[in-house]
Order: structure tokens, then sequence, then C-alpha cells
């Protein structure tokens, strides 16, 4: 056999080597996928055992709602619920952020896992389960529910698709009307919708890390190591490396505050103004106060998010630098009324009292001073202002209460008045009420001059606003209400049998009650699918746009409308009875009555929407904007003082604002505004004092007012989302 040259063996040599390289690459990409997989499977698994309880309580109101609205499926599997909660909770405006989370409730956490085989002994001993396997049990019940109630809408609405395809074409107009949704909605194209991300609006997964910020670990082992098994201390030998992605803290939260001096410069000109030269230094909130800005605003964020500030005073380790427990409400509103805050609100009014479309909602509120004030010496005079009087004083009352002055109420409101979602300058405006009535709405929306068209849910306070012509009612309500009423099961009975489908077909041709509204409700989720294609549209031609969405209201959400109108109408005789100027449930009136009733009520202000464009169906936006005031609440559910809750609902007013401007930290915000305010209110001061020979190295306070000259246009939301080289 010949030799081979050493220019083949060289060859051959170099062909192994390049396959054994491709080889190595293969493997290395292998490893790489099993550890992204390995990270995912840590990220999960991370989650399930920080945030198990809250999460589990957070979805159970989440499906709680779904059930309410229904028409959404819920996934039964553990961990796919999981994935929903994780990427719910990343873009929920409700919760805190997934890191503000854990932060806050860390130490129930660790209550409820520390001693977990204690209390399961304890709970056996009771013949209790755990509170978490309670919960999980419950909320997993209620996804099936609502799985189990989607699968026989399903069937109801396939049965009644064949009885109307077999309906004679000379029926009733009832039945023209029956046949004519079902045949729409069998056209209308089937979507898979994600539950948590159609009514979020979420973003879907977190993307895995890459480029990290640093790398930790030591860079190779160091020292004699006794082994585990043989108790050899010999040298070890490095084998591999474990890697991997991980988020962490710059520091533990209990570090986060620390003790700083400033020294910033004072510049003087020829011409005498004076200006104090900041950089991009924190400055404290005013010149007598402590607390940086950055402090006040990052805890005013976390009270937004749903966290008290007497657990950001825990958090933060408030005694250990000698922050006093009154310390950062003080500050807060110091930051408020005497560094910008409220300038940064009435402005976002301002653009509120000018716009003609609104949205809004409230929910309850209780502030114990308003609560602890004698109704029979505190009453409100014709302007909404507490004026005190002598317990015996009738004289003094009556002439209060003729001059459109009333008794105080003991139950606060908090109304929240947004913008519509498409609006070039958006608000979002928290505003407190003495109570829910007419007159007290009607003293904080009757000064918008300009609102003429007001979307609400059906409550009639509102129907008292004298500037309101236009008035839609949210359809979501209505639909609720029809909703409730369904005998989803019995009909999902007769949609299973031959004898039951018989009788389906029965009810259809006498036109049952129940089945009219089972039609209405398919009516309105044609009317909301129509309403999803047109959000889509493109908002660039704004006029171009509502034209085409008052073609298409006209060519397919009226026809709806009045097939519902023409049912409503129809059962309205056994339903319902007209006392006065509305209508109430008759004597024998079923259960059944009660949508009948509400629609009828409010029937002018549910169909608004047809005829203007402008409008939106439901009262969305503002139900979104009340969640994590709501959240708040349920931490803390009461507010001291009037002043200190006024406060709360400015810094509400400015981060939601910021969010729904598209500011995409609002901190850095109101941080910027806050330090260009500080500077502009320095340089007044500072010159001023120049000017009539004081140090200027003392101690100095703002001027009394705002100084003339500052630009608070350049600040507003609206235009600082726009600027990308501060919006970042």
């Amino acid at each position: 056999m010949p030799k081979k040259t050493s220019q083949q063996l060289i060859k051959e040599l170099q062909e192994k080597l390049a396959r054994q390289e491709e080889e190595n690459k293969r493997l290395a990409a292998k490893v790489k996928e099993l550890e992204i997989k390995n990270s995912q499977l840590m990220t999960v698994n991370a989650l399930k055992d920080q945030t198990e309880t809250h999460l589990w309580s957070i979805f159970a109101a989440f499906a709680q709602e779904v059930k309410e609205r229904s028409g959404f499926e819920i996934v039964e599997d553990e961990q796919a619920v999981y994935e929903l909660i994780k990427r719910g909770l990343e873009t929920l405006r409700t919760v805190p952020h997934l890191q503000e989370l854990i932060a806050e409730y860390s130490k129930r956490i660790r209550s409820l896992t520390s001693s977990s085989s204690e209390r399961t002994q304890q709970c056996q001993a009771r013949k209790e389960k755990p509170e978490t396997t309670k919960l999980k049990e419950k909320v997993l019940k209620l996804a099936r529910q609502i799985k189990s109630k989607e699968r026989k809408l399903d069937m109801i609405n396939e049965a009644l698709a064949k009885i109307a395809k077999g309906a004679n074409a000379d029926s009733g107009s009832l039945e023209q009307a029956a046949k004519s949704i079902i045949e729409q909605a069998t056209q209308s194209e089937t979507r898979e919708v994600d539950p948590i991300k159609s009514i979020l609006h979420g973003r879907g997964a977190v993307p895995q890390l890459r480029d990290p910020d640093q790398q930790i670990g030591p860079s190779q082992p160091m020292g004699n190591y006794a082994c585990p098994n043989c108790e050899s201390s010999t040298d070890w030998i490095q084998m591999a490396e474990m890697r991997g992605y991980m988020r962490s803290l710059y520091e533990s939260l209990g570090n986060l505050v620390q003790n700083t001096s400033y020294n910033y410069p004072i510049m003087g000109c020829k011409c005498g103004q004076v200006h104090l030269h900041t950089g991009n230094a924190d400055v404290p909130v005013t010149p007598k106060r402590s607390v940086s800005q950055g402090f006040i605003l990052e805890s005013a964020y976390l009270m937004t998010c749903g966290i008290p500030l007497e657990r950001t005073y825990q958090i933060l380790d408030g005694k250990t630098f000698q922050i006093g427990s009154s310390t950062l409400q003080e500050n807060l509103n110091a930051f408020y009324y005497e560094a910008g805050g409220k300038a940064l609100v009435d402005g976002i009014e301002e653009i509120a009292k000018a716009a003609t479309t609104a949205i809004a909602d409230g929910t309850p509120l209780r502030i114990l001073q308003q609560e602890g004030c004698s109704q029979k010496q505190t009453l409100l005079n014709g302007e909404g202002q507490f004026e005190k009087i002598d317990r015996d004083d009738e004289q003094a009352k009556a002439a209060i209460l003729e001059a459109k002055g009333s008794e105080l109420p003991k139950q606060p409101y908090v109304e929240v008045i947004t913008s519509l979602p498409a609006a070039e300058k958006p608000f979002v405006l928290y505003k407190r009420l003495l109570s829910r009535s007419g007159a007290s709405i009607n003293s904080v929306m009757g000064s918008y001059s300009a609102l003429t068209k007001l979307i609400t849910d059906a409550y009639a306070g509102y129907g008292k606003l004298d500037n309101i012509k236009t008035h839609q009612s949210c359809l979501v309500h209505f639909l609720r209400e029809v909703l409730v009423v369904i005998p989803v099961d019995d009909y999902a009975q007769m949609s299973a049998s031959k004898s039951g489908f018989e009788q389906l077909k029965t009810k259809f041709k006498q036109m049952a009650p129940d089945l009219q509204l089972c039609l209405c409700a398919k009516a309105l989720r044609l009317v909301f699918d129509n309403e999803r294609t047109l959000d889509a549209l493109d908002n660039s031609d704004p006029a171009a746009r509502l034209e085409k969405v008052k073609k298409s209201r006209q060519e397919k959400s009226r026809p709806l409308m009045d097939y519902i109108d023409q049912f409503m109408q129809n059962l309205a005789p056994t339903a319902a009875v007209r006392v006065g100027t509305k209508w109430k449930a008759s004597s024998s009136a079923d259960a059944w009555a009660a949508p009948v009733v509400y629609y009828l009520n409010q029937r002018d202000n549910l169909r608004a929407f047809l005829d203007d464009p402008e409008l939106v169906i439901d009262s969305n936006t503002a139900e979104r904007a009340i969640r994590p005031f709501t959240v708040l609440r349920a931490a803390c559910n009461f507010r001291q003082s009037i002043e200190e809750t006024d406060v709360l609902l400015g810094y509400f007013t400015l981060f939601e604002t910021a969010r729904a401007a598209g500011i995409k930290n609002p901190v850095k915000w109101l941080k910027d505004f806050g330090r260009a305010y500080f500077e502009h209110q320095a340089d007044a001061a500072l010159t001023e004092r120049r000017r009539v020979g004081l140090d200027l190295s003392r101690e100095f306070c703002f001027p009394a007012t705002p100084a003339p000259g500052f630009d608070m246009e350049n600040w507003m939301p609206w235009t600082y989302a726009k600027d990308p080289e501060r919006n970042f």
C-alpha cells in the first residue's frame, strides 16, 4: 500500500479539524439553546415562588371581571395561567411593576413561605386547606366556569344558526331581525383572542436578557477547597462555567437612601441677573427642605402604583436616616404647592376645560376630616366651601341654605375625567367630590364650558350637567345587564339534545323573552367587533377618519342597534311601566325585566354614538384610570385630610396623564421639570436679594407666587413626549 505524502496527510488533518470545528459550533448552539430554555424555566419558577399568593389574588379579580364580560376564554393549565399573569402584570397599570410588586410584598410572601410546613400542620389540625391552595382552587374553578359558559354560548349560537337557516321567508319581523343578527355573526371572522392581552393590551412575553450591564462572579477559582464527598483538599480543576442572565438591583431597597450635601454655584451677571447652576444634579424640594425631589417623586410614583406612603417609609428604613413619619407627606405637599406640581395640574385642567368631549366615572373614598365634621356645625356655602356656625344658630344655617348652600355629606367621591383615547393632548384628571350628587358633579364639571359631549355610565347625576348636549351611555354596562339574566345553562342543555333542539326551535318561533335578550347580547358583540376595526384606522387625517367611522356605523352598527331596539320595545309592555319620566319594572315582571328597564331609561344615550363619530361606545378609558386608585385604596382605604387627598389626586393626575401622553419615564419628566422650575424660582429670589443687597449665600425662600417668564407649555406632558432628546 503506497504511503501518503505529507501534503495528503496535512489535507486530511485539516478536513478532520474543519469537521470537528463544525461539530463544536453545533454543540455550542445546542448548549446556548438549552441555557435559554433553562433561564426561561428559572424565571417562571422564581415568579411562582416569590409572588404566588398575590398573583393568584390578582388573577382572581381579573377572572371575575372576565366572567362578568364573558366571551373570553381562560385557560385551566396552571403553568399557562402564570404566563398570562406575568404578561399582564408587565403592562397592567392598576398594579405595581413586577420589581415593585416583589419589593412591596416581600415580607408578606416570606411569611407565607418561611413557615409553610408549620401552617400546613395547623391547617390540617383544623381540617382546613392552606390559604394559597384554597385560592388556587377558587381561581381554577372560576376559570372552568368561564370556559364552560363560553362553550355553552357556542353551542347555543350553532343551534340558533341552524334554526335561523330553516326559518320561513315570510316569518315575523322579530324572527327576521333574529335571523339577520345570526347571519352576521356567522359571517364574521373567528379570531383567537388572548383574554389578558385583548383586555389589557399587553405586549407579550418579556424578551430574554442580552448585553448585561456588568458581569458578576469570580473570574477564576481561588484557594483550596475540601471536597464534600472525600474531604480531599487538593487543588480543584475547573471543568466548565455556569453561565446565564439575571435581573438584579444596584442596591438593596434598604440601602437606597443616603445623606448627601450639595454645593451649587451661584453665578452673577453684569446686568444684575443671578443664576443658580445645578447641572444635572438632584435638588431639594424647596431651598429649606432636606429631602430631594427625586426621593419625593419616586415615593409619589409608588403611591400611584398602589404602595402607601407608610410602607415606602418602612421599606426604605426611614428611621435609620432620621426621616420623620410625616416628612414624606409634608415634602409631597411642598413639591405640589411650592415647586410647580400644582402649576402642571392646572395646565392639564385648562386643556380639559377646552375639550369638547370627555369620559368620566367616579369611585368612593373615605376622608376622615370630612367624616369627622359635625353636620350641625359645618355647612357648605354656595361656593362649595366649608363654613362653620354655632350649633344652635338656626338663623345662620337658614341663610347659608337660602344662598344655595347645603348640609355637609359624609361620603366623598373621586371623579376621574379623561380625554378620548386618540386625543392630541390627552389628559387624565382626578377631582375630589364632596358626594356623588348631581350638584357635586356640577360643581366640578360645570366649569368646563367647552365640554358638550360626555361618555359615562348610566348614573343619573351626570344628567344634571347643563352644558352637556350629547350624552353617550356605556354599552359595556348595558351588555353586563343583559348577560346576567340570560339562562345559558338551560339553553345549552336544549342545544345538546334532539328534544331540546325542538324546544329551542319552538322558543325561536315564539320569540321567548330570554331568547330575545340572548340575541341582543349577540348584536352588541357585533357592534363591539365593528368598533375594534374602527380603532385600527389611520388617524393622520382626523376628518377623513371621522367620515369613515360615521359611514361604518351607519352601515353596520345602526341596523344592529335598531334590532336591539325592536326587541326591547317588544318586551316593554310586559316588563316595565312608566312612572313620570322614568321606567320601572312592573309588579308582574320576571328577572329578565332589569335590562329592559335599563335600556328604556337610557335609550337615547345608548344610541348617541350612531350620529356622532367622535363619541366612543364605552367608558373603559375612565374605568382603567380608576383602577390604580382603587389598588391604593385597597391598601389604605382612607385619607386623613382634604388637603392630603387633593395632593394625592394631583400626583395621580400627573402620572396617569404622563402615561396617556406617551412619556416613557414619568419620574424623569417630573425631575427634569422640578429642577428647571427650582432654578427659575431660585434665580428670581436671588436676583431680588442681590438688588436689595442681601447675602446670596444665606438660606432663602421661593417667591410667594410663581416668578414670571417660566415656559410651562414646554413642560406639559404632550410637549415633553414629542421631544426624543428628553423622552427616553
